[in-house]
């Protein structure tokens, strides 16, 4: 039984693979938003968040022989917890980073990207262009966002799921609702654009979440309207090491278990 930590779309792909290998796999979400998984008896989904005691408790009570984190690059709590938890049962952790996008030292010559530490580090840099900002990392960091539009009066933007609590989040850190975007990604460059002229924005705030993660068309749209771009960099996880193909991580997988029934 392998536990796949989910939630990327990759996380679905990765799925397959393993059903097609004939591995029987707890598919774990934070959220019970709607995947395209397969319809498998070998396949069991769990929705929910994961603390540590949680996942001890799954791999002990359902044989887990492995953990597989195939989470975005920025959750970096379920992360630290599924080291913690494959440490303290004595499982294999292997894990699946999706590639990033923004590399300072390939950047074109109209790429207007800065890179900030953090969602504080990021509102500073971003209001300080002195233009309206356009926020689109969700809804969990957004009052430090609002705190900072206030601040400055700098109008401050905010593209979210639609979904009501993110719609609430928002309003509860003070934007209006004609500041919000309620929209499912990722996004085209042409959508973007959309986004970018609609509201005359001038600053963009996003997260190196790949090209899956829909980041090259931010940037490709950003370019083309002189738009800043600032970029919260990935978190480092101590102790996570991981794959950069899906292919290479499903056949780690399959010998780590072959050899574990020999």
């Amino acid at each position: 039984m392998i536990l796949l930590l989910g939630g990327i779309s990759e996380s679905i792909v990765l799925a397959r693979k393993l059903l097609a290998a004939n591995q029987r796999v707890i598919f774990c979400t934070a959220t019970s938003t709607r995947m395209d998984l397969p319809s498998d008896p070998r396949l069991e989904r769990r929705c929910g968040a994961m603390e540590l005691k949680d996942i001890v408790n799954l791999v002990h009570e359902r044989g887990v022989q492995m953990i597989v984190d195939c989470t975005h690059p920025y959750a970096i709590q379920v992360t630290a917890n599924a080291i913690a938890a494959a440490k303290q049962t004595g499982v294999p952790y292997l894990a699946y980073s999706r590639p990033g996008m923004v590399d300072p030292a390939s950047r074109c010559a109209e790429d207007r990207f800065h890179l900030a530490r953090d969602h504080a580090h990021a509102a500073r840099l971003a209001f300080g262009f002195g233009r309206p900002v356009l926020i689109t990392t969700g809804s969990r960091n957004i009052a430090v966002y609002a705190n900072e539009s206030r601040q400055t009066g700098i109008p401050c933007f905010a593209r979210v799921l639609p979904a009501s609590e993110s719609a609430s989040t928002c309003q509860a850190a003070g934007l209006a609702p004609e500041n919000i975007i309620a929209a499912r990604g990722p996004f085209t460059r042409e959508q973007n654009l959309l986004h970018l002229r609609e509201h005359d924005i001038g600053v963009m705030v996003t997260k190196d979440s790949g090209q899956a993660g829909g980041v090259d068309t931010k940037l490709q749209a950003a370019r083309e309207l002189h738009c800043e771009v600032v970029v919260v960099t990935r978190p480092q996880t101590a102790g996570r090491s991981a794959f950069n193909g899906l292919d290479e991580l499903a056949e780690a997988i399959s010998l780590l278990i072959s050899s574990s029934r020999s």
